[in-house]
C-alpha cells in the first residue's frame, strides 16, 4: 500500500484537522469581538504542534496539535465589606416575576406583580 505523502504545512499538519478546526473555531470568534457587547474586546487561539521521534527511525515522528480558543470573558465588580465580622456585598439585583393566576388579572389582562 503506497500512502500518499504531501509537504508538511499548516494546512496538512495531521490530515488536515489543524486547517478544519480553525476554520470551524473562526466564526465563533469574530461573533464574540463583533457583538453588542463585546466593547473592543479580544480574541485569540492558541495552537501547539508537537513532533514526536518514532522510537529506532530517525526520519519518522508523529505529529499532533492543541488548540485553544481563548474568548472574551466578562467581569464586574462589587463593594465588599467587612460587618459585624461578616464580609456582605451588595444585593442581588432583583427581576420581576410572571405570575398567572386568576387574582392577577385585571379586566382579562395579566398584571406584573
Amino acid at each position: 500500500m503506497n500512502i500518499p505523502m504531501v509537504p508538511l504545512g499548516l494546512q496538512s499538519v495531521c490530515g488536515g484537522d489543524l486547517n478544519k478546526q480553525f476554520q470551524s473555531v473562526i466564526p465563533s470568534l469574530i461573533d464574540a469581538i463583533t457583538g453588542e457587547e463585546a466593547g473592543g474586546k479580544k480574541a485569540s487561539v492558541s495552537i501547539t504542534v508537537t513532533f514526536t521521534p518514532i522510537k529506532d527511525t530517525n526520519s519518522m515522528f508523529t505529529t499532533t496539535f492543541k488548540m485553544v480558543p481563548k474568548y472574551p470573558g466578562t467581569a464586574k465588580s462589587s463593594l465588599c465589606q467587612m460587618v459585624d465580622g461578616e464580609l456582605k456585598t451588595d444585593a442581588p439585583t432583583e427581576q420581576l416575576t410572571f405570575i398567572k393566576d386568576k387574582e392577577d388579572e385585571i379586566d382579562g389582562q395579566q398584571r406584573i406583580v
